[in-house]
C-alpha cells in the first residue's frame, strides 16, 4: 500500500518534469 502511493507519486513527478 505504502509503495503503491511512492509509485504514484514518482510518476506525477516523472510527468512534470518530462512535461
Amino acid at each position: 500500500m505504502y509503495s503503491f502511493y511512492y509509485i504514484l507519486l514518482d510518476s506525477n513527478v516523472k510527468l512534470q518534469k518530462y512535461d
